[in-house]
C-alpha cells in the first residue's frame, strides 16, 4: 500500500492537489518552521523535495535536512530535485554528519 503525505505553502495548490489525489494526507505550512506537527510522528521509506530547498538559507538546509534524516526508516531515502542540486548535496552531507 502508498501513502502520499505532502505540504503545500498555498491553499489554493492543496485544492489542486486534493482533486487530482483525494487520496492524499495534505498539509499547508511553511517547512522553514520545521515539519508539520502531523509528520513529526512518522517515518517514510522515501522522502522526496521537488523545486523547494533552494528557497532556504543555507542553515535552513541543513537543520531541515537533518530533521529528515531522523524521520526516514532503515534503508530509508531522500530523494531531492532541485535548481540548487550542488550545495544542497554539500548540506546534507554536512547533516547526516551531525546525525552520526
Amino acid at each position: 500500500m502508498h501513502y502520499l503525505r505532502t505540504r503545500f505553502f498555498s491553499s489554493r495548490m492543496i485544492e489542486l492537489a486534493y482533486e487530482k489525489m483525494p487520496g492524499a494526507h495534505l498539509y499547508q505550512g511553511d517547512f522553514s518552521n520545521g515539519l508539520a506537527e502531523e509528520l513529526k510522528q512518522e517515518s517514510f521509506d522515501f522522502i522526496i523535495a521537488t523545486y523547494s530547498i533552494h528557497h532556504l538559507t543555507d542553515a535552513q538546509k541543513t537543520v531541515l535536512l537533518k530533521d529528515l534524516l531522523a524521520h526516514l526508516k532503515d534503508g530509508g531515502k531522500i530523494l531531492i530535485g532541485d535548481v540548487a542540486f550542488f550545495r544542497i548535496v554539500r548540506h546534507w552531507i554536512n547533516a547526516k554528519r551531525i546525525c552520526e
